[in-house]
């Protein structure tokens, strides 16, 4: 009875950490239901510690509270050999209405064409199966019309903020220390729970992870790797706003980036986008804060080398693409104002910047006069028939209203009535033409305008 008894409390307290999943648990409850529209078999995939265990156990506690028959399978144990997994899933071929569990399938991913193809088809009668890998499901699962209606694959994405804030108050997190470990945890349970598993810091002491909770969970997200080679790729993927084979090359070398960035694209805690390669939140923070603590002189190596290389980059830049290479360069320089104060690029709409169109002026007079008062509007209107080239506009992508712009002047000669129009301009040329008058071929460059919306805080995005 007391066996029993643990393990029951055991589910009720793990049930009850599980925060946040709502899609996913609809998925599952509708499944054990047994509605004819459910799908059969549904297949979790996400990096390490995003939580796809936790889903399994609340499937399994949910169909135990149905009365359903639960088989758990570990991955692990199975050594990608289907007799094996014969042998431990077959009360899921004879019993009806079993709910088949296999979890940490990474481990036998070589089984997933026999598991989809000849297993599943000997299930008994109402059975289901939740799968759980890191690895997502091969296209076939789609591309078979009759899997395509019995299946459903579930990406298991980060914790929001609020999410990962409910997991930590459930863990008895004082609300004060919540900030830092959410800052660092990326939205991934696991790592949530290591920062909230460490006693509690000295009121007003800036939180860090140790580096005990730094190899648990390089082990846990990131697990073993091939070489060196492979450890200093990620090393670049931690850092870098994002990584392409040109940036890899200049850190590595050619012979090493044409081994590990077809690797890279394929490891589950990383995401192949158009820009190119972004690494988990919770994987990122980790690689670097386990590099700055491991290595300190090679972490900053690694920055130096992204750094230049981001340089590089802007340097080379059309005009269409000079805002997102500052932007993949700034990336590196993102914590400058502390962990508190992070840019954090995401949570910004895509930001176009484009050349001054006429239609543009009077919602950049507008703009003006309201975030800076009529002078600043004068002063405007007057570079606007003197240099509309100057000006940028800055738009979100698919609208066209200016939400901010700049000028960026050149000044040739101290005009008579750009010092009349624009006072600012007037004190520029007086102080250059006492400490420093332009010599023959030289002209003066100045942003003399940026601006955005009245009551924006901080730096517009």
């Amino acid at each position: 009875m007391e066996a029993a008894g643990l393990a029951g409390r055991l589910a009720a307290a793990r049930a009850g950490a599980l925060v946040g999943r709502e899609p996913e648990r609809a998925v599952l409850d509708l499944m054990l239901s047994g509605a004819a529209h459910a799908p059969l078999v549904a297949y979790l995939h996400g990096p390490g510690g995003i939580g796809k265990s936790s889903l399994v156990r609340y499937a399994a506690r949910q169909a135990e509270l149905t009365g359903r028959r639960v088989v758990h399978v570990d991955g692990r144990f199975l050594d990608a050999d289907p007799r094996r997994l014969e042998e431990v899933a077959a009360p899921a071929c004879t019993e009806p209405g079993t709910v088949l569990l296999i979890d940490t399938f990474e481990q036998c991913q070589p089984l997933e064409a026999w598991l989809r193809d000849i297993f599943l088809l000997r299930l008994a009668d109402h059975a289901i199966v939740v799968v759980a890998s890191r690895v997502a499901p091969d296209a076939d699962w789609s591309l078979d019309p009759g899997w395509a209606q019995l299946f459903t694959a579930l990406a298991v994405r980060p914790l929001d903020a609020a999410q990962s804030h409910a997991l930590l108050a459930a863990r008895g997190v004082p609300a004060e220390q919540r900030g830092a470990f959410v800052a660092f945890a990326g939205g991934s349970p696991l790592a949530l729970s290591l920062a909230a598993s460490v006693p509690a810091a000295a009121p007003g002491t800036p939180w860090y992870p140790t580096g005990d909770i730094l190899t648990t969970l390089v082990e846990r997200l990131v697990g073993d790797l091939p070489s060196a080679v492979h450890r200093r790729a990620l090393e670049v993927v931690a850092q870098a706003y994002v990584t392409r084979e040109p940036l890899l090359r200049k850190v590595l070398g050619d012979q090493d980036t044409n081994t590990v960035f077809p690797w890279l694209r394929q490891l589950p805690y990383i995401e192949a986008t158009p820009e190119g390669l972004h690494p988990h939140d919770a994987v990122r923070a980790t690689l670097e804060a386990d590099l700055r603590w491991r290595d300190p002189e090679r972490y900053d190596d690694v920055r130096l080398r992204i750094s230049l290389a981001g340089l590089h980059a802007v340097r080379s830049a059309t005009a269409d693409d000079a805002l997102l290479r500052v932007a993949e360069w700034m990336f590196l320089f993102r914590d400058q104002d502390g962990p508190d104060n992070l840019y954090n690029y995401r949570t910004h709409p895509h930001i176009e910047d484009t050349p001054l169109r006429s239609e543009d002026v009077p919602g950049v007079l507008r703009m003006a006069e309201e975030a800076e008062g009529p002078a600043s509007a004068a002063a405007v209107a007057h570079w606007l028939r003197r240099q509309p080239e100057a000006f940028r506009v800055h738009r979100y992508a698919g609208s066209s209203a200016p939400v901010s712009f700049m000028a960026i002047l050149r000044l040739d000669a101290p005009l008579p009535e750009d010092r009349a129009e624009d006072p600012v301009i007037a004190a520029v040329w007086d102080l250059v033409e006492a400490a420093a008058p332009l010599r023959p071929g030289e002209h003066l460059g100045i942003r003399r305008f940026a601006v955005q919306p009245a009551g924006t805080s901080g730096p517009h995005p």
